[in-house]
């Protein structure tokens, strides 16, 4: 059936029109966020504690500070040469009315070499799963299928082993790499005359594996051990593992920031936000913490 383009076209102004009156509202929310974050900066241990008072009944994920809330560092100078590695899957889900149950998993690779010896290399490894076992996890009795989720769970895991296997490829052993692990960057700013470059590897989207938060536990297992055995070998082979992710929806610092609005939080007294006994909503009242309600860290701080 085709698409009605001009009954979507009434839909997407009327779209326009409810952004354009809730922007307004956001952005003094945003400025109510931020002016009491700002106000709590040198209090980094208080918020700390009151964190932790909260982790367990909280609905909001949070941050836990570690150091002054305004503190800013300057970015180091960038080294003369340096190398990365990324990789980024995409995947065919199984199709249900297909012929064959059977899903695609394409890597894409990439080495790239900055500096005076300046090179790359892209590549891309397609595979097709159709044995029973790439089709279901088994445990006993019990199967899952995997797909949908669990599917994106394979392809991360492949990323990951992808990484290494181009670690060995195209970086020097991890005796001979200048990395700051003792936190200085004088190593890689004014390195050796003969010393291999520094490289870092990427994925894209987040290192969490959020996608397995609710799956059983042989699930997880299935795939998480794979996944940390990769982040373990790359921290042997001395190359740190960095995520990008373009337009970035964390939560976690606004959820913090929630904590300074919330008036059952009293760190002196042991106490900290219990979401199910709210004081606010006891009193039929809006929860003083939804000021940031919606806004996401990007929109307070950036």
């Amino acid at each position: 059936m085709a698409l009605d383009l001009s009954a979507l076209s009434r839909q997407v102004r009327a779209m326009s029109g409810s952004l354009a009156s809730e922007a307004s509202d956001k952005q003094g929310r945003q400025t109510l966020a931020l002016g009491r974050y700002l106000e709590s900066a040198d209090a980094p241990e208080l918020w700390a504690e009151a964190a932790d008072l909260s982790r367990e009944n909280s609905a909001w994920l949070l941050a836990r500070p570690v150091e002054p809330l305004n503190t800013t560092h300057d970015a180091p100078a960038r080294p003369a040469e340096y190398a990365l590695i990324a990789t980024d899957g995409s995947q065919i889900d199984v199709e249900r009315h297909g012929m064959a149950a059977c899903y695609v998993i394409n890597i894409g690779r990439v080495f790239l070499r900055y500096g005076p010896r300046a090179s790359a290399r892209l590549t891309s490894r397609p595979a097709l799963y159709y044995r029973e076992e790439d089709l279901y996890l088994s445990d006993g009795v019990r199967r899952v299928a995997i797909e949908g989720n669990y599917l994106s769970s394979r392809r991360d895991v492949e990323e990951g082993q992808a990484l290494v296997e181009m670690a060995d490829e195209f970086l020097p052993p991890p005796a001979t790499r200048r990395t700051p692990r003792d936190g200085s960057f004088d190593a890689l700013i004014d390195p050796p005359a003969d010393a291999p470059p520094p490289a870092i590897a990427l994925q894209d989207g987040t290192l969490v594996r959020w996608t397995l938060a609710n799956a059983e536990k042989y699930v997880q297992d299935h795939f998480l051990q794979p996944y940390l055995r990769y982040l373990d070998a790359m921290r042997a082979r001395g190359v740190p593992v960095a995520s990008y992710i373009s337009r970035p929806r964390a939560p976690e610092v606004a959820g913090t920031i929630r904590l300074m609005f919330c008036p059952d939080v009293d760190v002196a007294q042991g106490r900290g936000a219990k979401c199910n006994a709210c004081s606010d909503m006891a009193a039929n009242r809006e929860p003083s913490c939804m000021v940031c309600q919606g806004l996401t860290d990007a929109d307070i701080l950036a």
